[in-house]
């Protein structure tokens, strides 16, 4: 039952993560169009951007984070963690 639900959670987070990033370099490129093509097309093309798709891509972002850390809690591994684990591969000197 654990490792069904790393395994779904996981993938919830690689989801939501691939659309943040996806969606983060959607909206750099409708802004480099916008600025390439300048004036009152360029602006819309910005704002819509701003106002219509950002928010989908924040809350995609919100979701991984939360994702992420259940994940954290679940496996009780954080990658980021300062505990150093020994390998059974590994010798000492």
């Amino acid at each position: 039952m654990k490792e069904k639900l790393e395994k779904f959670v996981t993938n919830v987070f690689g989801v939501f993560v691939s659309i943040a990033v996806m969606g983060g370099i959607i909206v750099f490129l409708t802004y480099v169009i916008g600025i390439i093509i300048g004036g009152e097309s360029g602006t819309a093309l910005m704002v819509t951007a701003w106002k219509e798709w950002t928010p989908y891509f924040i809350k995609s972002a919100a979701i991984a984070v939360l994702a992420g850390l259940i994940l954290f809690y679940i496996t009780k591994n954080h990658t980021l963690s300062l505990k150093q684990e020994k390998n059974d591969t590994e010798t000492e000197i």
